[in-house]
């Protein structure tokens, strides 16, 4: 990859000099002397296959005399180390497997449940950072323009600089005057959090310390009981157990500025605990993502990789109080990317008191969020548009006080801030208060849920004319007219069913009678317990087997394509009418897909492995140095796709590596392709072929 930047570099200084001399950035907040390059797939008319850069070698002085001839750059970094996955057991969103990092199958089965179907992808293994010597006489748009002229790169872009959106008082006011405007209050009566929902705070990252937040912070257990100074999860992170400092690339991400623990605290401070304050959920885990510094800035190439390891790391929701003006393709493929893998993304409108997009909370697929007054008028800096979904309180808004090094603990003293960075937590507080009563929920049902349930303010603000209401929205996961669903809509031999029911009426009735019916006659009674996280939201399961029909039995046997069916009697709707029955359903499918195509594509540090089905399926390359295994490496994309491409990166060149394919449908059942029990093989080398 190295030589490959350097050949590009090799005709900045002739397209350069065709550039207007005046040229100059635009008036956004960029780094000066920075740009972020992503190289195409390289073909065989592109000049070859590009040398190993993934290992997070940087060119050093040493290599500068071979290019002081062009443009004197002085830097090529990945914009992410390279990171080896150990495979789990591949299994389907519905709980059956996939590789899994630092956090539980349970975890991570449940967020592949609001995965997306169109899937998706962020491939990292061909983006750099690249920074230049602007001494040398050539600027840094002519740099960007030559790097864009180059057929073999597919986007060159300034590095944006993000920032906090808070506006600080140091007023200190002991009132969460915010928590009674949203109606939290009410909502705790019937649901306080989960621990199993985990909100990945990327920010200036978080007080750990602070005895508000003990027992809401996430531990990566696998490197906490791990060797020191070894990556014991394979995440490409070494000893990350409180979560990882993408500003100085450590594993320490203590907070030194006060916003992202100001902001955690509004999520997740733990509640009636008689100190400090009360988060809009009591109980959910923080993760700690640092990408913002002392100053409060950062940028579009640290929070990427920050975005990809939250989520490789099991994450529920993204909360993002931070972001700037300038669009960026990098931050808008890692926002696409967690969408596809099932994560909620939650981010500040930002503090210009503009109508203009403000990114990535005008992305698609993310909630953007207002600030509002004590009043319900948008706080005077807040963006606004109908670019951004709702608001929420961020005036004068009380949270934890971080300990920042070097300065003493102030016992008992709190926060005192201002911002749409005050207000985005609330609503992934709130976010992560439904999830923890229906851990079912998608994007698109919470984005729904919390715009239409909205108290009306003035119009303008924000495209749903609301202000966020959290009983309103709680009561909308748990509704008068009852609703039931399984966990997904279809089911693999042997699978258990998993089933969720949600009434408002049935609040405290400690547990719930169902009937589940297959088409082929069986017919069972499942007794559902009411959730110990919410109350009105009933849990249960029954297994299932391929076999004779024995009605009463306590097993549903069901054939395959037969169709199944759960109901439970609603007796009351809310709105009068009574005894109505509710319904979900699925299908069995015993049927495993087959893999009917398997190309490769190797291209030097990194291969792309082709790969189709002969029905949607998610697949996953599992690979090793060692002929026959074991497999010890994977990757794998998100969504379900009767073709797609999955690469392999970070491998060393001249080294053979052996690999097969394992994919999984929708149902859970799998299958595994190894070219006849031999394993696919390949050299990663210039021009590597097939073997």
């Amino acid at each position: 990859m190295r030589e490959r930047l350097a050949g590009a570099v090799a005709l900045l200084l002739l397209v350069a000099s065709a550039s207007p001399a005046g040229e100059s950035l635009s008036s956004g907040r960029f780094v000066p002397d920075e740009i972020i390059v992503k190289l195409r797939t390289p073909t065989s008319e592109a000049g070859g296959v590009p040398q190993d850069l993934s290992d997070d070698k940087v060119l050093s002085l040493r290599d500068l005399p071979l290019l002081r001839d062009r443009v004197r750059v002085r830097e090529i970094k990945p914009i992410l180390a390279a990171t080896q996955r150990r495979p789990g057991t591949l299994r389907s969103p519905g709980g059956r497997g996939l590789s899994r990092l630092a956090e539980t199958p349970n975890r991570l089965a449940t967020r592949r449940n609001r995965a997306t179907e169109a899937g998706g992808r962020l491939d990292l293994s061909r983006v750099y950072r690249v920074r230049v010597d602007l001494g040398s006489g050539v600027s840094l748009p002519q740099v960007l323009a030559a790097y864009r002229s180059r057929p073999d790169v597919e986007f060159a872009e300034l590095n944006p600089i993000l920032s906090v959106c808070l506006n600080p008082n140091d007023r200190v006011y002991p009132d969460q005057w915010a928590l009674g405007k949203i109606r939290v209050a009410d909502a705790w009566d019937t649901c306080r959090g989960s621990s199993d929902v985990l909100v990945a705070v990327i920010d200036t990252g978080v007080d750990y310390n602070h005895p508000d937040l003990q027992g809401n912070l996430w531990t990566n257990d696998a490197e906490r009981d791990g060797l020191p100074g070894v990556d014991d999860d394979g995440n490409g992170r070494v000893d990350d157990i409180r979560g990882y400092n993408f500003i100085y690339n450590t594993p320490d991400p203590i907070d030194d500025h006060g916003h992202g623990t100001a902001c955690a605290g509004v999520i997740a401070a733990v509640g009636n605990n008689s100190t400090d304050i009360a988060g809009v959920c009591w109980t959910a885990q923080i993760m700690p993502v640092k990408i913002l510094g002392a100053t409060g800035d950062g940028t579009a190439a640290d929070a990427v990789p920050a975005i990809h390891y939250a989520v490789a790391n099991g994450a529920d929701i993204i909360s993002g109080s931070w972001g700037g003006a300038e669009d960026s393709s990098l931050l808008r493929d890692a926002i696409a990317y967690a969408h596809a893998e099932g994560v909620i993304v939650v981010a500040a409108a930002g503090n210009m008191g503009s109508d203009t997009p403000y990114y990535p909370a005008a992305y698609p697929n993310v909630i953007s969020v207002a600030a509002t007054d004590w009043n319900d008028r948008r706080w005077n800096l807040s963006n606004y548009g109908d670019w951004v979904d709702l608001a929420a309180p961020g005036q004068d808004i009380v949270s934890l006080l971080a300990t920042l090094p070097g300065r003493p603990t102030l016992p008992g003293y709190v926060s005192r801030l201002s911002g749409t960075s005050l207000a985005t937590p609330h609503v992934s507080g709130t976010c992560a208060l439904l999830l923890a009563a229906n851990p079912l929920l998608r994007y698109e049902e919470l984005q729904r849920i919390l715009t239409t349930t909205a108290d009306p303010i003035q119009p303008g603000i924000c495209s749903s004319n609301g202000r966020l209401n959290v009983s309103k929205a709680l009561r909308a996961v748990i509704p008068l007219a009852g609703t039931i669903r399984m966990e997904r809509g279809a089911y693999a031999e042997g699978a258990d069913i998993g089933l969720l029911l949600a009434d408002w009426h049935l609040r405290g009735a400690g547990h719930q009678t169902v009937v589940i019916e297959a088409a082929g006659g069986d017919l069972e009674t499942v007794a559902l317990r009411e959730s110990n996280v919410s109350l009105g939201v009933f849990r249960g399961a029954i297994s299932t087997e391929n076999a004779v029909t024995g009605p009463g039995d306590g097993i549903l046997q069901v054939r395959d394509g037969e169709g199944i069916q759960v109901r439970y009697l609603d007796g009351d709707d809310g709105l009068g009418a009574m005894d109505q029955w509710r319904f979900a359903a699925a299908v069995a499918d015993y049927e495993p897909p087959a893999v009917v195509g398997v190309e490769i594509m190797p291209q030097g540090p990194t291969t792309a492995v082709d790969v189709r089905t002969s029905e949607p399926t998610h697949v996953e390359i599992r690979y090793s140095r060692t002929l026959g295994g074991p497999y010890d490496l994977a990757a794998h994309n998100a969504g379900f796709h009767e073709r797609q491409t999955v690469t392999l990166s970070g491998l060393a060149r001249q080294t053979n590596y052996y690999f097969i394919v394992v994919v999984a449908d929708e149902a859970g059942n799998e299958a595994v392709a190894d070219n006849e029990g031999q394993g696919y093989s390949f050299f990663a080398q210039r021009g590597a072929t097939q073997k």
